[in-house]
């Protein structure tokens, strides 16, 4: 099941990061990405298991504009995304390098949006947070390109 959460703004560069990591760690990365307005979808676990039904499957940014709206499989640059504090997120680069100047679960920042965080939230317009399926670990991303720049980009959990 797909879930509409909101919509963000991303520049030409985005981050896709545990919530914790500083700008500064080798654990981020980073894409190329068409500026503009992205609706973020998160889709949950339907699995028969009941430890993983109703977690969060994936998280799901496409560009407004973009010409394929259906959730990206493309895996051909092999990115993924690592996570320690059982949370991930789709951000801003610019967003990103001026709120995570610290990597320090203790900042402002990470006390304002990810501790009363209910399994996803939308980070002042620029940035998707959500749960991590089973926590932490590293995730494969998906991509989807037009002239070379992200157009939609899915952390798969699960």
């Amino acid at each position: 099941m797909k879930k509409s959460i909101g919509t963000i703004s991303l520049g030409e560069i985005s981050f896709l990061s545990d919530s914790c990591y500083g700008t500064y760690s080798n654990l981020n990365t980073t894409i190329k990405t068409k500026p503009g307005e992205y609706k973020v979808y998160v889709t949950y676990c339907e699995d028969k298991n009941d430890f993983l039904k109703g977690r969060i499957g994936s998280l799901i940014a496409i560009h407004k504009d973009a010409k394929d709206k259906t959730f990206p499989t493309d895996d051909r640059e092999n990115l993924k995304c690592y996570v320690d504090s059982g949370t991930c997120g789709i951000f801003d680069g610019e967003y990103f390098e001026e709120t995570h100047t610290a990597d320090d679960v203790d900042d402002d920042w990470y006390e304002k949006f990810v501790i009363p965080m209910d399994n996803y939230v939308i980070t002042d317009g620029k940035g998707a947070i959500s749960s991590s399926g089973i926590g932490d670990g590293c995730y494969k991303v998906y991509a989807r390109y037009e002239n070379g720049v992200a157009t939609a980009i899915r952390i798969k959990y699960l």
